[in-house]
């Protein structure tokens, strides 16, 4: 604006410069809302580790309603093998698959 007020640039060199910056400022403003969204999703990751976490260490202390309404919830498949153990009558349970839901 100081060069145009002071004549050393004409009016439609102005509004041009003008657009330039407005349109960089747009694509600086897209770049940061991308920027944060990435963020957000790398804290939300975050989180579901620490939910898996969690979960190890407290899934004794849930009954059996609360552990199926959270495999309801967050589980979108398992695959769970027996492993039989010689002079056990169930053997153990191992998981060989295991797929969260997307949220």
């Amino acid at each position: 604006m100081a060069l145009f007020m002071g004549n050393k640039v004409d009016f439609e060199t102005y509004q041009q410069m003008v657009k330039l910056g407005k349109d960089r400022k747009d694509e600086l403003t897209a770049r940061l809302k991308l920027l944060q969204n990435i963020e957000a999703s790398l804290e939300s990751r975050q989180s579901k580790r620490e939910i898996v976490a969690n979960l190890r260490e407290n899934w004794g202390k849930l009954n059996n309603e609360q552990r199926l309404q959270f495999l309801q919830k967050f589980v979108k498949e398992m695959v769970v093998r027996k492993e039989p153990r010689p002079g056990e009558r169930y053997g153990v349970a191992a998981i060989e698959k295991l797929e969260f839901n997307d949220f």
